[in-house]
């Protein structure tokens, strides 16, 4: 699927902050490991918990964007701020996914803030320990902690209390998360590393399906001598459900849950055949799928395409 993306950003005090106005998927710039990208499973990008609410297509993640502005602030290099607000929900079903430029039929706003810095950056951690800078050497570490919260307006019902008139009751949806990762390991004399990345997150817990998720793995660049663009990835991650999210999900099975957590283990190898051309085969385990599932593997190939 192709990317659409039309946006207008404008810097000021000398480049330490902008604003960003347009067509804005959040999982651009927000709740984003670097080493995690690699992976193909969803939920290595937009996290699970965050990702699966109001629709089937999200809020406004790819490939479903939706009007937003975003304001960012550096106020030194080794920290950051941000601040969005997107349309709550860019669309109602999933066929529809795209870019999405209409307000009709509306619901609400999504609000997120992310504040962060970067370890070596700070100061805290040599980006070179193996050996001075060379001239040319364009290697840069991964490294980066951050915080981030988030909110829909107005608010939404909750999955399954009502009050004593059996109306639903009312809550407001919101979740926070924190994300570290760091490259741990540099090949001297290289552009090869290897990094680490985990990821939490939660949700209120009333108002969809997934509380929380949790996510970590590892990714090494340039695992071969000569094959520096290469990428071998290997991870884990986990969604659960909790009692409300339980009794929804059953009710959308027509079947009793066997676990109350979804587990994905996933290894890849994102291999560069040419420039522009990618082979990635990828293999995942997938521990009680929908909650209620057997026990699956995935396997595949993707093929990436660019001119």
């Amino acid at each position: 699927m192709s990317r659409f993306k039309w946006e207008a950003q404008q810097s000021f005090l000398d480049d330490q902050a902008s604003i960003r106005v347009g067509l804005y998927p959040i999982d651009s710039e927000f709740y984003v490991t670097d080493s995690s990208g690699v992976f193909l499973h969803p939920s290595f990008g937009m996290a699970a918990e965050a990702a699966s609410f109001g629709s089937l297509a999200g809020p406004s993640i790819y490939p479903t964007s939706a009007y937003g502005a975003r304001f960012r602030i550096d106020p030194d290099p080794a920290w950051y701020a941000m601040l969005a607000i997107t349309r709550g929900i860019p669309t109602d079903r999933v066929a529809t996914a795209g870019p999405n430029i209409s307000w009709h039929n509306s619901s609400g706003s999504m609000l997120i803030g992310e504040f962060g810095f970067s370890p070596v950056k700070a100061g805290l951690f040599n980006d070179r320990p193996s050996e001075p800078a060379k001239q040319g050497d364009d290697f840069a570490p991964i490294s980066k902690v951050a915080l981030g919260l988030w909110r829909f307006t107005p608010q939404y019902p909750q999955l399954i209390a009502v009050d004593a008139a059996g109306e639903a009751l009312s809550a407001t949806h919101w979740g926070a998360y924190l994300l570290a990762e760091q490259s741990v390991y540099r090949v001297p004399e290289s552009n090869r590393d290897v990094a680490l990345f985990v990821r939490y997150g939660f949700t209120d817990g009333t108002t969809s399906p997934l509380a929380y998720s949790v996510s970590a793995g590892l990714s090494y660049r340039g695992p071969f001598a000569g094959r520096e663009k290469d990428t071998f990835g290997i991870a884990a991650t986990r969604a659960h459900a909790d009692p409300q999210g339980r009794i929804q999900l059953a009710s959308d099975a027509g079947a009793a849950l066997s676990s109350t957590n979804e587990t994905v283990l996933e290894m890849t190898y994102r291999a560069q055949l040419a420039p522009g051309v990618v082979l990635q085969p990828v293999i995942q385990r997938v521990l009680n799928p929908g909650l209620y599932l057997a026990n699956a593997t995935v396997a595949g190939v993707r093929l990436q395409l660019a001119f």
